[in-house]
């Protein structure tokens, strides 16, 4: 930011500071860019004598002109602060031409130079509690911090004293606007700028925090994985490089176990332990966050770890997989995506969200399982990687109308009714039809008065087309809970109103509970091939 002139110092009369004999004290107050800081004088005046709007004593005494010389110094002093300052370059601000006067002077800290300092420490501690990854993603945000001031402000760096809430506004503005960067991934850069500037704080190398009133925010975001069909398309494929089997190994091993690039390239033989349960197992720690992420080894993980104990880059380095770096490990899980016909940008991380949700969450296994093989503390953490979709909600719902479809069928009294015929071993559909008429449909219309003298008749040829849609069913309850509504027709004879017939018909639990629906058959005369109920 380029100094200009823009001191302004005002002499005032403390008066909530007057003494006892009526002295109240002066103090300048030095105002500099918008801000002001106060220091006092040293000077006490007798309140009666003081000319506010001046600044100076109002009457000619020889105090009183005293007192007005030692006023034109301190306001000399002041501009002289300021000049040495400006012309020097140095940082100007209320507070720097307060502690030049004062003589207090203290260094002025910039943002990208306390940046630097930072992120050289962290290098320092790769390998002792950081990992290299850390140091970068700092290191990339510097960068993006530099880039901002140098358009927004002109200038190769910021002091921090100079800094105020609408530079990380500006910053976030930018980041989206002119680098086109997703909104959580701004966020996050935001957090590592709020903790270099709230060390800087704590430092007291600023007398506050400008940016502690912003919040940073996320937004959900749909995770990828894979699914099972796109999984198997990877382990049948049949590669024709190396390079592409190996990294479809890798990549396939991580689905299998859910442990990230980081973690899954540092695996060695020795993590590879036979469990109290007799299954072997990998025993090792996040190096995230240090946490236990011990996983029981499917039969896919312990071929793929099979298939690489021998392989020179395994044996050189004690690796148990021939891992390249991330960066061509996604270059290349791009490559085979194409060639398996996968539509989605896969990454390494892409693996750990399928072991979440494809191989495990899909398959039964409880989210506190998965949870601790993630090594994660908290289910929250857990439930960003796995996700439960459409086909496994449709699939527990099923499992549980079964259950109660089988609990509610056992003792039922119509049970012998909904059977299948071959199970009971009739199949004379005109018998079972009268049979019904009389045993269900006629009992609830010997209720309704309006039906009296009705004839009517389950239409036996009906009957059957029902119970050969219904042996298509390997059970009843398989029947009863995915096959479809079948429409069923009942002959009737009768010269009156049967308006609401089939109304009442369709609501029955009879209808209902065999997954039937009516249509009415009028027979205006009696042609003698039906054997008719009677209400």
């Amino acid at each position: 930011m380029k100094n200009v002139t823009c001191l302004s110092v005002l002499i005032w009369a403390n008066k909530a500071r007057m003494a006892p004999d009526g002295l109240v004290p002066l103090y300048a107050r030095i105002t500099c860019l918008g801000k002001r800081s106060e220091v006092s004088i040293n000077v006490k005046v007798d309140i009666k004598k003081w000319n506010a709007r001046l600044g100076l004593m109002s009457d000619n005494s020889g105090d009183s002109k005293k007192i007005n010389a030692q006023i034109g110094s301190v306001r000399k002093e002041i501009e002289k602060a300021y000049d040495i300052l400006a012309n020097t370059n140095a940082f100007v601000s209320a507070e720097s031409i307060k502690s030049k006067y004062l003589g207090e002077e203290r260094a002025q800290r910039k943002l990208l130079e306390v940046f630097a300092e930072h992120n050289t420490r962290v290098k320092e501690l790769i390998g002792k509690g950081i990992v290299k990854a850390t140091f970068t993603k700092y290191e990339t945000i510097k960068g993006k911090v530099e880039d901002f001031i140098k358009h927004n402000f002109k200038a190769n760096d910021l002091y921090l004293a100079n800094l105020e809430f609408t530079f990380i506004t500006e910053f976030e503005h930018y980041l989206k606007v002119d680098q086109s960067i997703s909104h959580n991934v701004v966020m996050s850069y935001i957090k590592r700028v709020k903790r270099i500037v709230r060390i800087a704080y704590q430092n007291k190398w600023i007398d506050h925090n400008p940016f502690e009133a912003f919040v940073c925010t996320t937004k959900k975001t749909l995770r990828t994985e894979l699914e099972a069909e796109e999984l198997t398309a990877i382990e049948e494929k049949v590669f024709t490089t190396q390079r592409l089997k190996e990294i479809a190994d890798c990549y396939l091993f991580s689905c299998y176990t859910g442990y990230a690039f980081v973690d899954a390239s540092k695996l060695t033989p020795g993590h590879i332990v036979q469990g109290s349960d007799g299954e072997m197992w990998i025993k090792t720690e996040r190096t995230k966050s240090k946490i236990e992420a011990n996983v029981p080894l499917i039969s896919n993980a312990l071929a793929i770890i099979e298939r690489y104990k021998d392989h020179p880059s395994c044996v050189y380095n004690n690796r148990l997989l021939p891992m390249r770096s991330n960066q061509k490990m996604n270059e290349y899980l791009k490559e085979i995506a194409g060639i398996c016909g996968i539509k989605k940008n896969l990454t390494t991380h892409t693996a750990r969200h399928t072991f979440a949700t494809t191989v495990t969450l899909e398959n039964g296994v409880p989210i506190e399982s998965v949870s601790k093989m993630l090594g994660h503390t908290k289910i929250t953490t857990t439930q960003i990687y796995s996700r439960v979709k459409e086909k496994k909600v449709s699939s527990d719902m099923k499992e549980l109308k079964k259950k109660q479809l089988q609990i509610a069928i056992q003792g039922s009294p119509i049970i012998e009714a909904i059977k299948l015929p071959s199970q009971i071993g009739d199949t004379n559909y005109p018998l079972m039809a009268l049979r019904d008429t009389e045993n269900f449909i006629a009992p609830m219309l010997n209720e309704k008065t309006d039906f009296k003298g009705m004839k009517l008749l389950i239409s036996w040829a009906s009957y059957r087309k029902y119970y050969e849609y219904r042996n298509s069913f390997t059970s009843v309850y398989e029947f009863l809970e995915i096959g479809k509504p079948f429409l069923l027709s009942i002959n009737i004879l009768f010269s009156g109103n049967a308006t609401g017939l089939l109304e009442i018909l369709n609501d029955s639990i009879y209808f209902m509970e065999r997954k039937m629906t009516v249509e009415i058959i009028h027979y205006k005369i009696d042609d003698g091939l039906n054997h008719w109920v009677t209400i």
